[in-house]
């Protein structure tokens, strides 16, 4: 609550906010930050959304509200603002090529629901308790009184039920489910949301789908399921390494397996992105913090790179299946 009154004492006393998201913004973090954004707004205040890349294509209805937003471009000059808030951001490394812009403004603050063991902002509001970092945002804009906007609140719900995988994984609560009841009890039906981010499949996802299956690597008596998908590959099909989304989560479907390893290009020479699937035996959290990353202890991400990891990627995987076996045996 002491860090809530903060954060309000700052939106009281400011008149411009600058709104980060994480590199690769998912749903969760986009919604969080228009949510916001279009709250601040309807405060009379200015306020602005600075994306590292542009959206998926599924999420792109997203940021179809009446925020200012912008991708960032290192080389354009931006308005000075009062304050900077980053959500749904772990850690300052998660703010990739926007670091110094973020801290350009006199006041930084950070809303999350990733445990850390430090913070970057100079106000921190982060609870792991929170489903998704909307669920802050909500607890957060229901202490000025009762949510009755409902472009606001289905950004919410956007949140939620994408870091939820629809209301299906573990971290989802009591208190998730209240809120939203509460959205549909103002909005109505939101299955729409559904069908706009998960019932869209272009065939050249499909085609990648059927490289997938054809090269999954089985580890620690198939309780590890691996997978790589090169840019040879994505471009072979003509399809974006945004239509990879699913393909983390989908691992974790296969019967046996406890942890799913996807591997997909990152954005400079030899980087790779490595996202972390897990049944919770495996704390995939405390694997991709000891590489850099971070995350949930079902659900985490770290960057290979080699100039920083100073390991041949081969020898790098075969360490982190070897910490994730020792993890689930």
């Amino acid at each position: 609550m002491e860090a809530w009154t903060a954060v309000q004492n700052i939106i009281k006393k400011n008149n411009s906010f600058l709104l980060f998201t994480h590199i690769s913004a998912d749903g969760d973090s986009l919604s969080s930050a228009f949510a916001l954004a279009l709250f601040l707004k309807k405060s009379e205040k200015k306020v602005t959304v600075i994306l590292e890349e542009d959206p998926q294509k599924v999420l792109r209805f997203i940021t179809c509200c009446d925020v200012d937003f912008y991708v960032f471009d290192g080389n354009a000059e931006y308005d000075s603002y009062d304050v900077s808030i980053a959500v749904d951001t772990a850690t300052e490394e998660r703010l990739g090529k926007r670091k110094e812009l973020f801290y350009s403004s006199p006041t930084t603050v950070c809303i999350d629901h990733h445990p850390v063991d430090k913070t970057y902002a100079q106000v921190d509001v982060r609870n792991p308790m929170w489903a998704a970092c909307c669920e802050g945002i909500w607890a957060l804009m229901q202490m000025y009184g009762p949510i009755c906007d409902k472009q606001i609140a289905q950004l919410i719900f956007t949140g939620i039920m994408t870091d939820t995988g629809c209301f299906a994984y573990s971290n989802t609560t009591e208190n998730t489910h209240s809120i939203a009841a509460a959205i549909i009890s103002l909005c109505g039906d939101q299955s729409w949301q559904y069908r706009q981010v998960f019932e869209s499949v272009e065939k050249s996802e499909l085609e990648l789908r059927r490289i997938a299956y054809s090269k999954l690597e089985f580890y620690g008596n198939d309780s590890v399921c691996y997978l790589e998908i090169t840019q040879e590959e994505i471009d072979r099909c003509k399809a974006t390494t945004e239509q990879l989304e699913g393909f983390a989560a989908f691992l974790r479907t296969i019967n046996g397996v406890k942890t799913g390893i996807f591997v997909k290009p990152g954005t400079t020479c030899g980087a790779k992105r490595i996202s972390f699937r897990s049944d919770g035996d495996c704390n995939v959290s405390a694997v991709a913090s000891a590489v850099g990353g971070g995350g949930h202890r079902c659900a985490a991400g770290a960057t290979y790179l080699p100039e920083k990891n100073n390991v041949a990627f081969e020898e790098f995987k075969a360490k982190l299946i070897e910490d994730i076996i020792s993890w689930t045996e």
